[in-house]
């Protein structure tokens, strides 16, 4: 089996064809002591560093879900406590852009 990224995984059967399975669904990179994947921290820090921000947390969000078998309400609860660990002054940032959008739109409604 040949794992490339995050995202897919080919298995290879005897007459060469192959198969896509997501990878989120068949883990089979090896894990870091921390318990997230390498390939899955490289492109959390990826999204993080081009400001895509909500797109990292959707990505950690379902990788709870789907890898370690959380409740929505757990992997709700632990995505920001990632981010405020691993990265807290792009979070701080988020939070002020979000709170700015809110804001503008706030103003326009009334």
């Amino acid at each position: 089996m040949m794992t490339y990224g995050v995202f897919f995984t080919f298995d290879r059967d005897q007459t060469g064809a192959s198969e896509i399975s997501p990878a989120l669904e068949v883990v089979k990179m090896k894990n870091t002591k921390e318990g997230l994947p390498e390939a899955l921290t490289v492109t959390l820090r990826q999204l993080v560093m081009n400001g895509h921000y909500s797109m990292a947390g959707i990505v950690l969000y379902v990788y709870f879900i789907r890898c370690w078998k959380l409740e929505d309400e757990l992997a709700a609860y632990y995505v920001p406590r990632y981010f405020a660990k691993y990265f807290p002054n792009h979070l701080v940032k988020y939070q002020r852009q979000t709170a700015q959008l809110q804001q503008n739109n706030f103003k326009k409604g009334t």
